[in-house]
């Protein structure tokens, strides 16, 4: 709001302050005088943090009052709650009346539900506002005939709006009796022949409605028994008595062929036959897996024999153990393996790092791809023999250590 006048004034809260500025207006000033206010408690400036404030007058005429949280037009503003200081700027309202308000007040609240109200109040002392008559008033001016003439321009803008309004809805009933005349001229309204009498009338063809949600629905004895809608995407099939399908006359049909996407009875989804037993023969499979793996074993953990010049890598022991497999072909045994080698791995000859013993080698040699510390993996061979190769490849480019973990193979002997 653009102020052109503040007044500062002090406000106690413990009593009435003497030395305040006159607040003057005249009758019609409006958002142009503003006070600067402090609050205060006897010689002690209020923290107004936490606190809200109202401005409240009794207007001079004795009928009329103001009260305001400037929550309307922003007008009512605490500039620095520390030091108790606030702005207010005056509506229109305050300055209505000409006279002398001698009881306007701010009152601050808050919410505290410690004590006995939800809302603390406290009100300041009082100050007062003088308003004097404005220039105009009790005098006779061509502005008060020029007034009437504006109020009857405005009244004739509002009937020009209201005939506008009258013209847009006569085009509109014309447009739409052209379209009717367009229909029938067309044929598109029903003719008589094309009317069936309520009773005694035979049709012939397809029976078509278009657009309504209900298809088709017939009564007996002012009861609903047989109604056919659709509505959000379904087809809804409705009966008063249980639906029961037969052939005419009520003899055994010929069959019933749903040619569908899906079966549900009471939103449950019906398993054909196929469908069926496709899961019991999973549940069998699934069942004899946890029964054959409830009865698999396995070995204690055994330190691999390394050949000389090859240790553990990466503090991780490389070891193997035996497994015994129960599959539908029978019992397996089967090594694995975890931890790494350290060494020396060259890329112009396969090495030897282990040699398996027997009962814990393979049918036919196996080859893995391993990883390896400097991310370019290695490759690792076991033939029959039980030797455990790193297998030369420049691609290996000489690890310093290699994993063992992704090793598996079936015992051959």
């Amino acid at each position: 709001m653009a102020s052109v006048m503040n007044v500062p004034i002090k406000l106690n809260l413990a009593g009435e302050v003497t030395d305040n500025p006159r607040i003057v207006g005249c009758v019609g000033d409006s958002d142009t005088i503003t006070a600067n206010i402090t609050f205060v408690n006897g010689s002690d400036i209020i923290d107004l943090t936490n606190w809200k404030l109202m401005f409240t007058a009794a207007l001079p005429d004795g009928l009329h009052y103001v009260e305001d949280k400037g929550d309307a037009y922003n007008n009512l503003v605490i500039v620095d709650h520390a030091h108790g200081r606030a702005d207010y700027t005056f509506t229109k309202e305050t300055f209505s009346v000409s006279g002398t308000i001698n009881n306007a007040r701010f009152i601050l609240y808050r919410e505290d539900a410690t004590l006995q109200s939800e809302i603390d109040v406290k009100n300041t002392c009082a100050f007062e506002i003088e308003i004097e008559n404005d220039a105009l008033q009790g005098k006779i001016s061509v502005n008060d005939f020029s007034s009437d003439i504006i109020k009857f321009e405005q009244d004739l803008s509002s009937l020009q709006s209201r005939i506008d309004d009258a013209d847009e809805n006569i085009t509109n009933a014309e447009n739409r009796l052209d379209d009717l005349e367009e229909e029938i001229e067309s044929d598109g309204i029903a003719k008589s022949t094309d009317v069936v009498a309520k009773s005694g009338d035979t049709m012939t063809g397809a029976l078509q409605f278009d657009g309504f949600p209900t298809l088709f629905q017939a009564k007996i004895n002012n009861n609903w028994w047989y109604r056919l809608t659709s509505d959000d995407g379904y087809t809804y099939q409705q009966s008063l008595y249980p639906l029961l399908v037969t052939g005419i006359g009520g003899a055994q049909g010929a069959g019933y062929n749903f040619k569908q996407d899906y079966l549900r009875l009471n939103n449950m989804d019906l398993e054909t036959v196929a469908g069926a037993q496709s899961k019991v023969d999973q549940s069998l499979l699934d069942a004899n897996l946890y029964t054959d793996n409830s009865f698999d074993s396995y070995g204690p953990w055994i330190n691999l024999p390394l050949t000389a010049g090859y240790s553990t890598g990466d503090s991780n022991p490389p070891q193997y153990r035996l497994k015994q497999i129960h599959t539908n072909e029978g019992v397996k045994t089967f090594v694995e393996f975890q931890g790494a080698i350290a060494g020396t791995f060259v890329s112009t000859s396969n090495t030897t790092v282990a040699t398996m013993p027997a009962g814990a080698r393979p049918g036919v040699t196996y080859y893995r791809s391993v990883a390896s510390n400097n991310g370019n993996g290695g490759r690792i061979a076991i033939p029959v023999d039980g030797k455990v190769l790193q297998v030369s490849s420049t691609d290996n480019a000489n690890p310093t250590y290699v994993g063992l973990s992704e090793i598996c193979y079936e015992v051959g002997n």
